[in-house]
């Protein structure tokens, strides 16, 4: 007994030092990478669309945004010696709280790096109605049950219905 408790505090100490942190998400149109300083732009960053859609009188078609847009993580680890693998889960949330879309992604980030960014690039985001839409961002490490969230990125979408068939879209900064 006394071999286990005098082991428990190393145990918490390197699972402590092991840990990825989760440092910011945002929402972009795109990103770019300098490849001689590796620094990142991010390019239209935004919290708002306004979408001129003709709604459908079948309520059972889905509707979709033609949009290209990317979700960016920046996560960061204090041991250099160990090599952290995450699970990363992004879940669109609409208005009503009904799960839209969910994107699943295995991040290994190597055991000479401190930082690490997650780049997640989507075409389309599907819609039911006007309101603030969620991408919720919850992470969880390799061997451990529960994902634990992180970020809440919110996105208001105002649709206006329009009349004829075409979308369009304008993003707000």
């Amino acid at each position: 007994m006394l071999e286990t408790l005098k082991l428990r505090p190393i145990l918490i100490f390197k699972l402590l030092y092991n840990m990825v942190k989760h440092v910011w998400s945002i929402l972009c149109r795109k990103t770019i990478i300098d490849s001689a300083t590796n620094n990142i732009s991010l390019i239209d960053v935004f919290e708002q669309l306004q979408a001129k859609v003709s709604l459908p009188q079948n309520k059972n078609i889905k509707l979709s945004i033609p949009f290209e847009y990317e979700v960016v993580n920046f996560w960061h680890k204090e041991n250099t010696t160990n090599k952290v693998e995450i699970d990363i889960e992004i879940t669109l949330m609409d208005p009503n709280n009904k799960t839209l879309k969910t994107f699943t992604n295995i991040v290994t980030i190597p055991d000479n790096m401190k930082r690490m960014r997650t780049i997640l690039k989507i075409i389309g985001i599907p819609i039911t109605t006007s309101g603030i839409y969620r991408f919720i961002v919850k992470y969880k490490e390799k061997d451990t049950n529960s994902y634990k969230q992180v970020a809440e990125l919110p996105i208001e979408i105002k649709i206006e219905p329009s009349i004829n068939n075409k979308v369009s879209k304008r993003i707000s900064n």
